[in-house]
């Protein structure tokens, strides 16, 4: 071990080679039982440590798994309604509207005000239809989630939003009438 010491360090310290020698021999276990000391607090630092990560890791899961079941965004709502508008659209232009005979056939012998007077009926009687085919569907999409059909639209879970889309596009006029 003395080796280690150059003889003038030595000479400059006043000590002997035996003497370094002893003194080695008496603190070179104690220096190990220090780095062993250091070794195992580092050791149960890391485990702290690993510990510690997976409890964040596992309350961020936690926190990531709440939001994905929170309610639907405005943009969620916003497009859900969009889709419905949409095909309930698409069901009044294909189903048309109930007009009797005589509002069609009347409608060039009448004057301006009384076709404007038609022409509202129509417009008021075709948003009306529009609106019952919108809570139809609705309704349907409401029950297809597993949710009761007066539930309210913002609490349709954000996971859900693609599949209600989805079923939107797939809905036939039949499963709704």
């Amino acid at each position: 071990m003395f080796g280690l010491m150059k003889r003038e360090t030595m000479q400059e310290i006043g000590m002997t080679e035996q003497q370094v020698s002893r003194f080695m021999e008496y603190i070179q276990p104690a220096l190990i039982e220090g780095v062993k000391v250091a070794m195992e607090d580092n050791r149960k630092a890391t485990h702290q440590i690993i510990r510690t990560q997976k409890d964040t890791n596992e309350r961020i899961s936690a926190i990531d798994a709440k939001i994905e079941g929170e309610y639907v965004s405005p943009q969620d709502i916003t497009a859900i309604d969009f889709a419905i508008e949409n095909r309930a659209s698409e069901f009044l232009d294909k189903q048309g509207l109930q007009l009797t005979i005589e509002n069609i056939l009347d409608l060039p012998n009448m004057d301006i005000r009384e076709q404007v007077v038609r022409r509202k009926k129509i417009e008021r009687q075709r948003k009306n239809d529009l609106g019952r085919l919108k809570s139809k569907i609705l309704v349907e999409v409401r029950k297809y989630l597993g949710m009761k059909g007066n539930a309210p639209k913002n609490h349709i879970k954000r996971k859900d939003v693609d599949r209600a889309i989805q079923f939107i596009k797939d809905l036939r006029y039949s499963e709704i009438a």
